[in-house]
C-alpha cells in the first residue's frame, strides 16, 4: 500500500504526466488492493453500491456507520428517490440528491439536516 500511496503522491506532484489512462489504471490498482484487505467484504459492497442506481436510499448496506436509512421524494434519473434520511452513529442526517448520472458516474448531494461526513 505504501508504494501505491507514493505513486499517487508522485502523480500529484507531477500532474503533467497524468492522463485519463493513468487515472483508470491507478483506480483499478486501488480497487485490487482494497479487495485483498481484511475489510474486503464491506469495501466490495461499497463499490457495488456506487454503480447501482437504486442504492442511494440505502447506505446502511455499505456504510457501517449508518444504522438505518430511508429514501423519500421523487425519482431522479434512474434513482428511486431524491432524498434520504439516515440514522448514523453520529446523529441523524438528511440529504437531497441534486444531480445523478449513471452515464457519467456522477452524484451530487447536499445535506439538509445534521452533520456532513463526506459519505
Amino acid at each position: 500500500m505504501k508504494s501505491f500511496i507514493d505513486s499517487i503522491n508522485f502523480m500529484l506532484d507531477t500532474p503533467s504526466i497524468v492522463d485519463e489512462n493513468l487515472i483508470v489504471i491507478k483506480l483499478k490498482e486501488l480497487l485490487l488492493l482494497l479487495s485483498k484487505s481484511e475489510n474486503s467484504s464491506s469495501i466490495n459492497s461499497f463499490v457495488n453500491a456506487l454503480f447501482t442506481p437504486y442504492e442511494f436510499a440505502h447506505p446502511y448496506k455499505w456504510a457501517s456507520s449508518v444504522n438505518h436509512s430511508e429514501g423519500h421524494g421523487k425519482q431522479l434519473s434512474t434513482t428511486n428517490c431524491d432524498e434520504r434520511a439516515c440514522q448514523t452513529v453520529m446523529g441523524n442526517i438528511r440529504e437531497r440528491l441534486m444531480h445523478y448520472s449513471d452515464k457519467d458516474f456522477h452524484l451530487a448531494n447536499t445535506v439538509t439536516e445534521g452533520m456532513h461526513f463526506g459519505l
